[in-house]
């Protein structure tokens, strides 16, 4: 998680170095109670990888810039997600 701006400039310092392409998305879900079901679920079936629901919703997170890849799991079912992002990156769009 990258969640301010901070944090994403020393990725971008990376990407210039290194002269790729950095293509900032933004994965987020919407309906908030479906992303804590989501969340509960994962932890009702013994994953214990991510955080839990008040974890989550004490971050602090900056929002992303307009020109950002916007992914909304909310609507899309996961290849839908899977072929925006593609799109987008075979269409060049996203930051330079």
């Amino acid at each position: 998680m990258n969640p301010n701006l901070e944090c994403r400039q020393g990725w971008d310092a990376v990407a210039v170095y290194d002269a790729c392409h950095l293509m900032w998305v933004h994965v987020t879900c919407r309906d908030a109670s479906q992303h804590r079901e989501r969340i509960d679920m994962r932890r009702a079936e013994g994953v214990k990888r991510g955080a839990d629901w008040s974890e989550i919703n004490s971050r602090s997170f900056e929002a992303p810039p307009l020109d950002w890849l916007v992914i909304d799991t909310a609507t899309p079912y996961a290849d839908d997600a899977a072929s925006l992002l593609m799109r987008s990156v075979q269409s060049g769009e996203g930051r330079p």
